[in-house]
């Protein structure tokens, strides 16, 4: 068996769809070529028999595909020009471009670029690299651009990780980079492969280590390049010849991923769950889609209901989904609310969760239950959902002079700027009789251990049911968007310390709140960061504010209904674009990106049984829309 068929069952086709390119649908007898455009982990070494583009004129004849490959690496190289850094006298990317691709004219560029740009030449961790994550940014622009211009198709490749004896300052700052490819192939939609991400997954596979792939810790050996060359030539055949997984939609797209009636985790018992409900929704680094979810038992309270903790997994962006895997069964006990969030750092799902401890069939016991009312645990999985680990009661470490804790209910971020890079924040809050109180939890040693931020100021405790969503804007400011009850707007907060403290609430006067949980994302579109906030409005699209419907009777079902995303270009401070998305029921909501670019809204429908997946590409969204 081949290295790269070895790992294949711990990592998915790690790409980006693509979307229409003038090399798809072309005849595999017309001999294609192909520049590797990159570094020394791209330019052939005396060391390694093959490298990656060595190898690949003869893995694409598996798939009757004759190419011609020029391997246009050069060691030492970063991505400006040799004035930019001169400690390698070679010519660097900006340098040759022009005589290495552009003059080429080749059919496909493979671009292979971050290491030498990331690179600090000192044992100082506060001195500069070579070429600032933002200069390299600018560069990789440029030459995504200029190539582009000249109708020649790109493949991005992230940096390859270092070996584990490299300092771990290098590390981190190595990933700033290959963050940038892995934003530049979504925004720019341009196929890629997280070369990062695909020596991670070897690397935690047992017996295994990075280091098995690298020459010297730095390089790919034999079978890193292996590896990469088997993705390769399995891409380029899949996307440019025979563009068979390519996803174009141009009307949104549904799925059912949880149907009640129908599923069971075998958890508390053998039956079919009778509702499935507060999803959490993470997209790992080898593109599989997590949602995490309660199962929950009949009940007459639903949310106090035995519900047990489970997942299901899509690796084909959300076409198809894995059978419920179960996470954690609290017997009786009710599994409420939950939140999830990934570290892309370490590979690692983290889902929260509180367990309330009275049993759910004697729902009158929560009136005279001596002690702790509900207990706090914390579950992972590092293996992309797939099996998770014993659960973990962190109660001591998260317990605050509340009754109940809060975690989401819904997703969590990572930062990804800032002196808080990697931090983990996740939306929550306590209860406090008679009042809500409403923070964030954050962990600084990747999901170990856990914190809760200031409390958010708020004039209207009592009416904030502590659900709330956060954003990370590009400055690095966090951007709190909170459920309220019967104020008729959505409230927004701000921290520019990552989490750990919140300016007070505050109106937002044009997203109407009927009182339910919502989600809300950042973007780039066409070049712009915009946020996106989806919610339900009722049975008017066009409510202006939750208000308007006072005196109003609601039929059932008629409250949380038609999914409305909004736009804002401002970083929240106005949501002038609407769009109806789900024109009915529409309960709690997940929005992300999903490998390949495309939006993926989850939500609640069927008097909150079901969960579902619409999916629709940021050109319809806008399609009547100019973006400003």
């Amino acid at each position: 068996m081949s290295y790269a068929s070895n790992i294949s069952r711990y990592t998915s086709f790690i790409l980006l769809f693509i979307w229409c390119t003038h090399l798809a649908g072309q005849d595999p007898a017309k001999k294609i070529k192909i520049v590797a455009f990159g570094n020394s982990t791209t330019a052939e070494r005396k060391a390694i028999h093959q490298v990656f583009a060595q190898r690949l004129p003869d893995l694409l004849k598996k798939y009757q595909v004759d190419c011609e490959v020029i391997n246009c690496g050069v060691g030492g190289s970063h991505t400006g020009h040799l004035e930019d850094n001169d400690r390698h006298k070679v010519r660097h990317a900006l340098d040759r471009l022009q005589p290495d691709v552009l003059e080429q004219q080749p059919d496909l560029v493979i671009m292979q670029f971050g290491i030498n740009d990331s690179y600090v030449d000192t044992n100082d961790p506060e001195s500069p690299s070579r070429i600032s994550v933002s200069n390299f940014r600018k560069n990789m622009t440029f030459m995504i651009d200029e190539i582009t211009r000249a109708d020649i198709q790109i493949l991005l490749l992230t940096p390859n990780p270092f070996g584990l004896n490299m300092e771990q300052w290098r590390h981190q700052r190595l990933e700033s980079y290959v963050e940038v490819i892995r934003e530049l192939a979504l925004n720019r939609k341009i196929a890629f492969i997280d070369i990062y991400a695909l020596y991670r997954e070897y690397d935690r596979i047992p017996g295994q280590q990075v280091d098995d792939l690298l020459l010297d810790g730095v390089h790919p050996n034999d079978k890193g390049h292996e590896i990469l060359a088997e993705k390769l030539a399995e891409m380029i055949y899949s996307l440019y010849i025979n563009p068979t997984t390519q996803e174009i939609i141009d009307d949104p797209v549904f799925y059912d991923v949880f149907i009640a009636g129908e599923e069971n985790a075998f958890g508390l018992n053998d039956q079919p769950y009778a509702q499935f409900r507060e999803q959490n929704v993470t997209v790992t680094s080898s593109g599989k889609i997590v949602v995490v979810v309660q199962g929950r038992n009949a009940s007459g309270w639903s949310d106090r209901s035995g519900q047990d903790l489970l997942c299901k997994i899509s690796d084909d962006n959300g076409q198809s989904w894995s059978y419920p895997i179960l996470m954690d069964n609290q017997g009786e006990k009710s599994i409420c609310p939950n939140a999830s969030v990934y570290n892309a750092e370490t590979g690692r799902i983290w889902s929260l969760y509180s367990v309330f401890q009275w049993p759910f069939t004697k729902p009158e016991s929560r009136k005279t239950w001596e002690g702790l009312k509900n207990r706090e645990y914390i579950i992972y999985s590092d293996d992309d959902g797939y099996t998770w680990s014993d659960p973990r009661e962190i109660t001591h470490i998260v317990k605050t002079d509340s009754v109940t804790q809060v975690f989401g209910s819904g997703e969590g971020i990572q930062l990804k700027t800032g002196d808080r890079k990697g931090r983990l924040v996740v939306p929550g809050g306590d209860f406090v009789p008679p009042n809500k109180r409403v923070f964030a939890w954050y962990s600084d040693d990747h999901g170990e251990t856990w914190m809760s931020s200031e409390v958010v100021p708020n004039p209207h405790e009592r009416l904030t049911p502590c659900e709330n969503s956060i954003v990370e804007l590009a400055d690095g400011t966090l951007l709190m968007n909170e459920r309220n009850q019967g104020l008729g707007q959505r409230w927004q907060s701000l921290s520019t310390n990552g989490g750990e403290t919140w300016s007070p609430f505050e109106p937002v006067m044009d997203l109407p709140s009927i009182s339910c949980n919502a989600s809300v994302i950042r973007v780039n579109y066409e070049g712009k960061d915009i946020l996106l906030y989806a919610g339900p409005v009722g049975q008017d699209p066009e409510v202006r504010n939750g208000t308007d419907y006072d005196g109003y009777k609601f039929k059932p079902g008629e409250k949380r209904s038609n999914g409305v995303v909004f736009v804002s270009y401002d970083n929240g401070k106005t949501w002038p674009f609407r769009k109806l998305v789900v024109p009915e029921q529409f309960a709690y909501s997940s929005l992300i990106q999903l490998p390949g670019g495309t939006i993926g809204l989850f939500y609640e429908t069927n008097f909150h049984k079901d969960i579902m997946l619409v999916k629709f590409s940021l050109d319809w969204l806008f399609e009547e829309e100019s973006v400003k």
